[in-house]
């Protein structure tokens, strides 16, 4: 029986690559029945080392599934609903390979600063990633981002990928053809990640928003977060997104069409376009009319303030808006925040400041060093994440800031 369903699957692949050659680059891959895993495997185990939290279905249609404490219903182990998920992420996998090509030449390295926008990405060779990647859709959220690598994938220790102008995880796929898939320690990747045919792994603290999918693999993971981002887009219609400064303060305003099946909006802010923390939660009116908001931030950051909304449907499903932004000081400068710190990340802000590198010290008393880095400033109003080491105990702290012309900045942070 199992070699029937691996011929009809294998045809069906090859039935479908010409039909999808058809289809519109605007259309989302779809993953059918496997968009409900954030682990799936059509052939191989499924583990966890460690303590790994799995939001989403843990599945294999043919390997053992171990040390998971899930929720009763969350595994599928080798059943005629592991049956339909293998076969529709073979559908799924076709139909990105059938996409047309839009940039052929991208390097096999991914980050480090650059910044990319929609499209398909073609990778003749193994691909890794380093530091940071951004994927920018340009204000438009059904924008679709497919990177089609022919080898294994990798990232380095702490490498992000981080999503702008509206990006979405669900609209992201990472596939390799023949190759594996290894996301090396605390890396923070977005989208769906599909091995064909090939292991997929993770370090210990990686954080995931999407899937790890493999046709033909094992999948471990080692103290990992996964959350599987939904597929069905919410049926709300964002209108008139924009950040107006008022006096002192920021005017938050939206209006939106078909609110009837949205839970709550939640404001979110940032001060470098990266990382975002919660303003405010605010209910709908659930009408069908076109309905207004209104929000006013009386405490803005200094500088550039970068704002979206977290739109959260009745049956749990989000997207995001669009990020709007505002400088609202012209004057130069450089502040530190949160403050207190949680989470061992601090964020620098720097509002024309000297172009250069710059040193950042940090004390756990005036003299006694905890750590140096280093980070290079292009001259525009930035924002910069400052890991502090996670052995860090809770307490005061004194960041140091110097340029290269030996100016210095101290400011005393406390780290809970």
């Amino acid at each position: 029986m199992k070699h029937f369903y691996f011929f009809l699957r294998t045809g069906l692949t090859y039935l479908i690559v010409f039909c999808f050659s058809l289809i519109s680059f605007a259309q989302v891959p779809n993953l059918g029945t496997a968009a409900n895993y954030a682990l799936f495997t059509t052939t191989g185990a499924v583990s966890s080392t460690s303590i790994s939290h799995i939001i989403g279905k843990i599945g294999s249609n043919d390997g053992a599934i171990t040390n998971f404490t899930p929720i009763v219903g969350q595994q599928e182990n080798a059943n005629i609903v592991t049956l339909q998920a293998s076969i529709d992420l073979a559908l799924a996998y076709a139909s990105i390979l059938a996409r047309p090509v839009t940039f052929p030449s991208h390097g096999t390295i991914f980050g480090n600063g650059e910044i990319l926008t929609a499209g398909v990405y073609n990778l003749g060779a193994a691909t890794s990633f380093e530091n940071i990647l951004y994927l920018d859709a340009e204000g438009d959220p059904n924008a679709i981002f497919i990177f089609r690598i022919l080898g294994a994938l990798t990232s380095a220790a702490g490498s992000k990928i981080s999503l702008l102008g509206g990006a979405s995880p669900y609209n992201i796929f990472w596939t390799t053809q023949g190759g594996a898939i290894s996301l090396a320690t605390n890396s923070e990747m977005k989208g769906n990640f599909i091995a064909n045919p090939g292991a997929v792994s993770t370090g210990d603290g990686c954080l995931i928003e999407g899937r790890l999918l493999s046709t033909t693999g094992a999948i471990s993971v080692y103290g990992t977060d996964v959350t599987a981002i939904p597929f069905n887009l919410l049926s709300s219609t964002l209108k008139d997104f924009h950040a107006n400064s008022i006096e002192d303060a920021i005017d938050i305003t939206w209006a939106s069409l078909n609110e009837f099946s949205l839970a709550g909006y939640e404001l979110e802010r940032s001060g470098d376009g990266r990382v975002f923390s919660s303003l405010a939660h605010i209910t709908p009116t659930s009408h069908a009319t076109l309905n207004s908001y209104h929000w006013r931030d009386n405490n803005p950051l200094h500088g550039i303030n970068f704002y979206r909304l977290k739109i959260t449907s009745r049956d749990g499903d989000q997207k995001y808006s669009v990020v709007v932004s505002l400088n609202k000081s012209g004057k130069q400068g450089m502040t530190v925040f949160p403050n207190p710190v949680t989470g061992h990340i601090l964020n620098l802000q720097m509002v024309d400041q000297l172009k250069g590198n710059y040193e950042i010290n940090i004390y756990t008393g005036k003299t006694d060093k905890l750590m140096t880095t280093r980070i290079s400033h292009n001259g525009s109003n930035a924002a910069y994440n400052i890991s502090i080491q996670k052995n860090a105990k809770p307490g005061m702290y004194y960041i140091e800031v110097s340029d290269q012309k030996k100016n210095k900045k101290t400011f005393k942070i406390l780290v809970k």
